[in-house]
């Protein structure tokens, strides 16, 4: 099951929530960022060296399944995909972060 896609337009330097909407407590939860994992449970956000350099302790996995980023740059822009998997069905929400150049 595939839902809208959503955009959102911040400027450097703002936090921003990339929200999952509701989730239940069994539900499996895995953020990408341009098709890289970033986020699965609170103890695998951003578990690669790449990530970690990204996003140096910027990421903040919520007990909703919601995404904050925080202090965002440019470079922060791009596609974040949002992955609940549960016992019945599988959900894929798809974000666009904007960050323009200042």
């Amino acid at each position: 099951v595939s839902a809208a896609e959503q955009d959102e337009v911040k400027k450097e330097g703002e936090n921003v929530t990339l929200y999952a909407g509701v989730i239940n407590p069994n539900d499996v939860i895995t953020w990408y960022f341009n098709n890289i994992l970033i986020a699965g449970d609170q103890s695998k956000v951003c578990t690669d060296d790449q990530c970690k350099e990204r996003f140096r302790d910027r990421l903040k996995l919520n007990q909703t399944g919601s995404l904050t980023i925080m202090n965002i740059t440019n470079t922060d822009s791009g596609k974040y995909q949002l992955q609940i998997n549960s016992s019945r069905i599988s959900i894929v929400r798809n974000f666009t972060l904007t960050v323009p150049v200042t």
